[in-house]
């Protein structure tokens, strides 16, 4: 966690790994430390998990395209769900389709066994003048799976395929089906609340400009790709605020160098952020998880310093 012009306050919070700030800022409150040191029941800052040389500069976010671009159409789409379900079985022929070898039972029966595979072995006990033929098999106990679908139908006020598309703003209770690589470019808010909802397909990834305040409250945005790489959200100058208050946990990056960021839950809720945020400033509070995940480190885009200019001697 880096803070480049300010301090971090932590409370009670807990940050597993290292704290970096400018070298005005200061840490205070809370745990900074690697896990097993946090385990151990130590607070404050471990040795060697804080420094304060950070020196990064964040270059404003410019809006994708100047011409505008096309409004998306919404639509019904339908799902099919498969569920299987397991079914405990027995048999006295080898299951072709098992996909795994099932256990064995030996059976004793008066009637001789159709369809074994397996050796039957045939023993006469005689009761006074009436003789009687036992018969022992084997038969296998397995488990198969019984499979049932049903197909859902769900309306999306707009649905995202490949392509550039453009809204003037999101409003409350409007939902979004991104199916393909789209980028979306929204010139003024995003008021996402209640039943709002973002969904990303696992064919679909996302790259949305925002030029007003951004409110991802409701549902938020749902990444089934649960790759963070799948979802960025880039804030223009004009996005000055941007609020993570759902139901629903969110996988993916928030570039916004001029924006306030809020987020939380309240009551025994846990929300979870798994991706990359940098922001103006940050406020967390509640029952609130953040994984950086280091795949962007390798996978995502980077800047490093380059020669502008130079002198040959």
């Amino acid at each position: 966690v880096g803070a480049v012009q300010g301090n971090m306050s932590l409370g009670g919070g807990t940050i597993y790994g290292m704290a970096y700030t400018g070298p005005s800022g200061a840490v205070t409150g809370g745990t900074v430390g690697d896990a097993a040191w946090v385990a151990g029941g130590h607070s404050g800052v471990q040795s060697g998990h804080y420094q304060n040389n950070l020196n990064v500069s964040f270059p404003e976010v410019a809006a994708p395209w100047a011409g505008g671009a096309s409004p998306p159409i919404g639509g019904t789409v339908s799902t099919t769900n498969i569920t299987a379900t397991s079914v405990a079985l027995q048999s006295i022929t080898y299951p072709a389709t098992s996909a795994t070898t099932p256990t064995t039972s030996s059976v004793t029966s008066a009637i001789y066994p159709t369809g074994t595979l397996l050796p039957v072995s045939a023993s006469v006990s005689t009761k006074g003048k009436v003789s009687t033929t036992n018969y022992t098999y084997t038969v296998y106990n397995y488990t198969t799976n019984a499979y049932s679908s049903v197909v859902t139908s769900s309306y999306y006020n707009y649905i995202l395929d490949n392509g550039n598309y453009q809204l003037n703003y999101i409003a409350n209770g409007e939902t979004i089906l991104v199916r393909g690589t789209a980028k979306l470019y929204v010139l003024g808010a995003i008021a996402m609340k209640g039943n709002s909802q973002i969904t990303i397909a696992t064919t679909g990834a996302l790259t949305m400009y925002v030029g007003g305040a951004c409110d991802l409250s409701g549902n938020g945005v749902l990444n089934n790709t649960a790759n963070p790489l799948k979802f960025s959200l880039y804030g223009l100058p004009t996005c000055t605020s941007i609020k993570f208050n759902g139901n629903a946990s969110f996988t993916g990056t928030i570039y916004a160098p001029d924006a306030s960021f809020s987020a939380g839950g309240g009551g025994n809720t846990v929300y979870d952020c798994v991706g990359s945020i940098i922001v103006h400033d940050v406020f967390m509070n509640g029952h609130f998880n953040f994984h950086y995940d280091e795949s962007l480190g390798k996978n995502g885009p980077r800047n490093m310093f380059m020669a502008t200019s130079w002198n040959e001697i």
